[in-house]
């Protein structure tokens, strides 16, 4: 049952993505995956016993996160650092999903490898078809109070941790040890809708998860022939996009004039008018890269947003004793980083006097005055600033210790995999930040140590 609970919340996390990272449960605040992930934990605790079997570093790692935790507590509660216990918790959270692993190595001990490469072919699979058909218009977002939660509607794909859970699925889709044969078509299919990632971050990752599926089966498939078939996707996703360009394309008007009144009729262009130029097809075949590659000024302002605001963190750091322990959690430091103001505002746009007013914000606040951010796009940056270097050093710990004491272990491969797309797309974005981040990786290290033959299966 431990096992089974586990593995249903990564499999929600996977399979669904965002929205499904915030289904809703009776207790306001608590969702789904996280329900189901504690519950696991909670469940293997009759078998607490069995930690013995670890190596004493590996069980001291996890403890210090916990310790981290009441220290940061005890501080809130002594100084009233912020009124807002959720952010408090938000900020936590990475720590809490870490001093937790010990239990999720108990409750995942006794899961194959075989049944951790099904469930995430599978899931990864869902997310893909579930991304086409959205994208087809065969499936429409909605917004639900129980499924998918608050602003997050049903069926809505977040696009930097496509590329993640995308370039998982070409990983997990190929060749293992032990006759587990890689589904070349369905490679195939994932390389096709990595090619159309249209997020930076998502297609960098997509890009290095190919790149680690390519080195690791070099033995059961040869580079010659992945290169060769991510070509033929490459290909195909030309011939789609050609396709695209010149189905939909739109109703020129065309006005003829009588001497009452100008009268307009739309005609179609004829797909020849229509054609586009070899860069216009270039930047929809790979929309990513072509934002890389900053096609016609794609994604530079969004990129400026986030270099300039790492060069005002960077230079925050430099204050005395903010380096060290940072700005304590639930705090609203990154915009007093970005604009000297004490307090953060919800938003960056007040109305007053039915006049919209803008305040000052930080160069990654959207343009549009959304609520204001808390993450600067960029995991270490993130951990930085609220946790300062004493507390980022406690989350690295806990993460690369298991993975260099385990890294040689049968099939590390895997998961180690999975925690370091995970990661790269982080550094781009904030999803480490969040639920659909921390959550899998949590799991994928928990079984990294539990599969591990230095972990006796009792």
């Amino acid at each position: 049952m431990p096992a089974i609970l586990v593995l249903a919340a990564l499999f929600i996390d996977v399979a669904a993505g965002r929205w499904g990272a915030y289904i809703r449960t009776p207790i306001n605040g608590l969702y789904l995956p996280d329900a189901l992930l504690a519950l696991g934990a909670l469940s293997a605790l009759p078998s607490l016993r069995l930690l013995r079997a670890l190596p004493l570093r590996i069980i001291l790692v996890f403890m210090i996160p916990v310790l981290y935790i009441l220290a940061r507590v005890i501080q809130v509660l002594v100084t009233g650092a912020h009124e807002e216990p959720y952010l408090i918790v938000r900020d936590l959270a990475p720590y809490a999903y870490l001093a937790i692993v010990p239990l999720l190595v108990l409750a995942l001990r006794r899961v194959k490898f075989s049944w951790l490469l099904w469930l995430l072919r599978i899931a990864t699979l869902l997310q893909l078809v579930g991304v086409f058909a959205v994208t087809w218009g065969l499936l429409n977002a909605f917004q639900s109070d129980i499924l998918g939660g608050g602003d997050t509607g049903v069926f809505y794909y977040r696009g930097d941790l496509q590329g993640v859970i995308l370039g998982i699925g070409l990983i997990v889709w190929g060749s293992w040890p032990r006759s587990t044969n890689g589904l070349r078509v369905v490679q195939f299919i994932f390389l096709l809708g990595g090619m159309q990632l249209g997020s930076r971050a998502a297609f960098v990752t997509f890009i290095f998860c190919a790149v680690i599926a390519l080195l690791r089966e070099r033995k059961w498939f040869a580079p010659w022939k992945f290169i060769l078939l991510a070509a033929t996707a490459l290909l195909a996703s030309l011939v789609v996009s050609y396709e695209a360009t010149t189905i939909s394309t739109p109703e020129t008007p065309t006005t003829i004039s009588t001497p009452e009144t100008p009268t307009t009729i739309s005609t179609p262009e004829t797909p020849t008018a229509a054609s586009p130029s070899v860069p216009e097809l270039v930047a929809r075949t790979v929309p990513g890269a072509a934002k890389i590659v900053g096609y016609e000024d794609a994604g530079e302002g969004t990129s400026a947003a986030r270099l300039a605001t790492y060069d005002l963190i960077l230079d925050h750091l430099g204050n005395p004793g903010f380096l060290a322990f940072g700005s304590g959690p639930g705090t609203g430091v990154l915009y007093t980083i970005c604009t000297g103001a004490p307090e953060a505002p919800a938003r960056t746009m007040i109305v007053d006097n039915g006049q919209n007013v803008y305040l000052p914000k930080c160069p990654v606040d959207d343009s549009n005055a959304a609520t204001t951010l808390r993450d600067p796009h960029n995991w270490l940056l993130n951990w930085l600033i609220y946790n300062g270097l004493a507390g980022t050093l406690v989350l690295l710990a806990a993460l690369l210790l298991p993975i260099w004491v385990y890294r040689k272990s049968n099939y590390s491969s895997l998961p180690i995999s999975v925690i370091a797309a995970y990661f790269v797309c982080g550094s781009f974005g904030v999803i480490i930040s969040a639920a659909f981040g921390m959550l899998p990786v949590t799991v994928m290290l928990a079984w990294l140590i539990a599969s591990s033959g230095k972990f006796v299966r009792t």
